[in-house]
């Protein structure tokens, strides 16, 4: 179905991708088809305009030069004449004149002989442009010709007379006929000239009009191309560009998350099919959103199923680990045989077995949920290195391994950081590498990076090692690197997998190199901000175990549980305190309004009044009655960070998390005790 729909859509797309080329394609075309015409119509004028200046010009041009020749003549016969004229009168000194100026029978004849060839010439060559191009013409041609024809004539007679004409009458007849014939020339050459100048006029004339009509056709052309290009416009825009926008202003509101749409599915076309298509992927989509909705909140009720179950295991198992840890502390000081003593200790290190175990569950738990949240206080990363390696040292002792350690100099002296957990990370890694190593020893390295932002902490052993298409499983919950991995050292596979949590939630990083049989290395990176050293406490670390000694306090235990009673009884039967007991917080809290106490000890899960709400009520009473504040320190076997800080908000000084040993407890007392206004 989804195929199908992106199928109809692609092709919806596709055709209207073709109706725009189109649209644009048959614009380009009218273009183009207006545009040749316009060029054709330009050239249709410049042909025009060629053939007025190849026609008509060359006419006048000719005219021009006959009309310029037979001035020649003229001139050249009035001079001749003239010289005929002198030849007759005697006159001495109008000779003496005549030859002053120069006058030569023999060079006018010359010239006059030229100027007649270039007359016949000119009239041949106006003949002949009149016959090609203006035949309508032919009657002013016959009247330039016969008087063109006459002036040649007479003039080639008095080169023939060359001074024969001695009689004056004679002079005079050729005289007069040579002036009329030249008389008759001018009177048809500006005829024609005339005329010519008219048509010249005429073809200017309808040239203009030609070119205004173009002008006229060339507007109404580029209005034709205005008015298509709208019109194709409004086309593409009322049927491609206006529901399209439309379209696509619904799809922003579906990426937004917005599916109240209205998309019109009326159309019978490619847009129409769109629409649909768009409109049933819009419906698929808000149905997968809903079906991921539903599966997401299944998964935070499951995640918070999971957690609250985790949390309830924790608190039941946690209560009776707290006898099993605290009874075996108990006896572990008391007079036994050594048959007695080594059961005593194995039953120590299987409570603390099973108690890391049930740390490392809440752990991952934790930090799958989100829950899992880090301090930043000041600490010593060198003094932490060695007080936990001294620690794990007689673990690998106790196996026959050596454990050593280098510290780099450069590491700050103090840092800010969560030191719980980037002890809880070294302790992993080396506990790790003990019970996969059988031989050999063990070495911890500390020092800065390249850039000393960060210390690289690495632990490399001589173990068993890793095939290298394990080294990435192992990071995985609940895995190790093979099933007789399990079978042989045992252990949950949740070290490493919470380690990688915590490094990565610090801004670390985590990587192994292996090798079967010879050992493994295990390097991480830990962010390493430089903190001031902080003043130093008001009580120092050796007071604590002599600062109750000695010392009388009225304690109040609120605790539901009889077993739980009986330890806190047993950790306190040596010392000088009065210890009460109270069932519930209702219990509690009216044996505080009727009774003096220095210290509370209160359990937090218990009926009738939890420890949360007996601790409001005890320390709204305070207020109320002007009281100083009764230190209260919560026993709880939840040790979830939200439960902790649940019971510091509801009024408790310390929260301590089941199971509870003795030196733990004596300790917490010393702290709140040392904490509290004195009387």
């Amino acid at each position: 179905m989804k195929s199908e729909r992106d199928l109809i859509g692609a092709a919806a797309m596709l055709t209207i991708r073709a109706q725009v080329l189109a649209l644009h394609g048959s614009l380009i075309l009218v273009i183009i088809l207006i545009s040749t015409t316009l060029f054709l119509l330009m050239g249709e004028m410049r042909h025009r305009w060629t053939q007025v200046m190849n026609e008509t010009t060359p006419v006048l041009l000719t005219l021009h030069n006959l009309h310029a020749s037979g001035e020649t003549i003229f001139g050249a016969a009035n001079r001749i004449l003239l010289l005929e004229y002198l030849a007759i009168d005697a006159n001495p000194k109008i000779r003496q004149e005549l030859d002053e100026r120069v006058l030569d029978l023999d060079h006018e004849m010359l010239e006059l002989t030229e100027s007649n060839a270039l007359f016949n010439n000119s009239l041949q060559t106006y003949r002949t442009l009149v016959n090609r191009y203006f035949p309508n013409e032919k009657k002013l041609l016959q009247q330039i010709s016969q008087s063109a024809q006459r002036l040649s004539y007479h003039a080639v007679q008095l080169l023939k007379s060359r001074g024969q004409l001695l009689d004056p009458k004679q002079l005079m007849l050729f005289d007069n006929q040579f002036e009329n014939a030249h008389h008759d020339f001018v009177v048809a050459l500006e005829a024609a000239m005339k005329h010519e100048q008219l048509e010249l006029k005429e073809r200017d004339t309808l040239l203009h009009s030609f070119i205004q009509q173009l002008s006229n056709q060339a507007l109404m052309v580029s209005g034709i191309i205005i008015l298509v290009t709208l019109l194709i416009t409004l086309i593409i825009y009322r049927r491609l560009i206006s529901p399209l926008s439309s379209l696509a202003g619904e799809m922003h509101k579906v990426a937004d998350g917005n599916f109240d749409i209205s998309v019109s599915k009326a159309r019978h076309d490619e847009i129409g099919d769109l629409a649909r298509a768009f409109s049933e992927m819009v419906t698929s989509r808000q149905r997968a959103e809903e079906a991921l909705q539903r599966a997401v909140t299944r998964a935070d009720q499951a995640s918070q199923a999971k957690s609250d179950f985790l949390a309830s295991m924790s608190h039941e198992i946690r209560t009776p680990m707290n006898i099993v840890i605290g009874m075996g502390d108990l006896l572990i000081h008391s007079k036994l045989d050594e048959e007695q003593q080594q059961a005593v200790e194995m039953i120590q290190k299987s409570g603390n077995a099973l108690l890391e175990i049930i740390n490392n569950i809440l752990d991952i738990g934790r930090i799958e949920a989100g829950r899992l949240s880090l301090e930043k206080i000041a600490y010593q990363p060198q003094v932490l290195l060695v007080e936990t390696l001294s620690y794990l040292a007689l673990a690998a002792h106790n196996k026959g391994l050596k454990l050593d350690w280098q510290i780099e100099p450069t590491i700050p002296p103090w840092s800010m950081g969560d030191p719980v957990r980037i002890r809880q990370i070294l302790i992993n890694l080396v506990t790790n590498a003990i019970k996969f190593t059988d031989e050999g020893n063990i070495s911890v390295r500390l020092e800065l990076d390249d850039y000393g932002e960060a210390m690289v902490l690495a632990v490399e052993d001589s173990g068993v090692g890793i095939e290298a298409a394990h080294l990435e499983e192992i990071f995985h919950p609940f895995t190790q690197a093979d099933s007789s991995i399990m079978r042989r050292f045992g252990g949950t596979g949740l070290g490493l997998t919470i380690t990688r949590r915590l490094i990565d939630k610090m801004g670390g990083n985590i990587w192994v190199d292996s090798t079967v049989g010879e050992g493994s290395t295990f390097t991480c990176t830990l962010p390493c901000p430089v903190a001031p050293e902080p003043p130093p406490s008001i009580h120092s670390k050796a007071d604590g175990v002599t600062y109750l000694a000695g010392t009388s306090l009225r304690i109040l235990l609120v605790e539901d549980s009889i077993d739980n009673q009986l330890l806190i009884e047993k950790y306190l039967q040596d010392s000088d305190h009065q210890l009460s007991m109270a069932g519930d917080g209702q219990e509690a809290v009216e044996r505080v309004k009727s009774e003096p106490f220095d210290l509370i000890i209160m359990d937090l899960q218990m009926p009738v009044m939890d420890g949360y709400s007996a601790t409001r009520h005890i320390r709204q009473w305070e207020l109320e009655q002007g009281r100083p504040a009764i230190p209260i320190l919560a026993c709880s076997a939840h040790a979830l960070r939200d439960e902790m800080e649940k019971s510091i908000d509801a009024g408790c000084d310390v929260h301590l998390s089941k199971p509870i040993r003795k030196g733990v407890l004596l300790e917490a007392m010393e702290r709140v005790i040392k904490s509290s206004p004195q009387d």
